[in-house]
């Protein structure tokens, strides 16, 4: 009669036991963190990660500025007929307004 693999002749095929496997992991986990950065580099990567989204807004907005896009309206205007005096613009609210048809006055 004869019988199918034993669990243990799977182990023999090359397969390493469940203690051989977490050693060989910890001695590979360990081998990687001394192969890690210098203390230099991971400054200068880290601070390259917290720094590139504000240098990417920074060139954005100066772009926009350069080709004009958007308007700039004052908030203010000086009053006609009372020198030193200024109001605020009757259409102020289109600024932070989208729809014209519902602008609050």
């Amino acid at each position: 009669m004869a019988a199918g693999p034993s669990p243990s002749d799977s182990s023999k095929k090359g397969k390493p036991r469940s203690g051989q496997a977490a050693r060989s992991r910890t001695s590979t986990d360990s081998s990687v963190e001394e192969q890690g950065l210098s203390k230099g580099r991971r400054i200068g990567f880290t601070l390259a990660a917290i720094l590139l989204p504000f240098a990417l807004l920074i060139l954005l907005e100066g772009g926009l500025r350069l080709v004009g896009y958007g308007s700039h309206p004052s908030l203010i205007i000086p009053v006609d007929g009372y020198e030193g005096y200024v109001q605020a613009r009757e259409d102020v609210s289109a600024r932070y307004f989208s729809s014209i048809a519902n602008l609050p006055s």
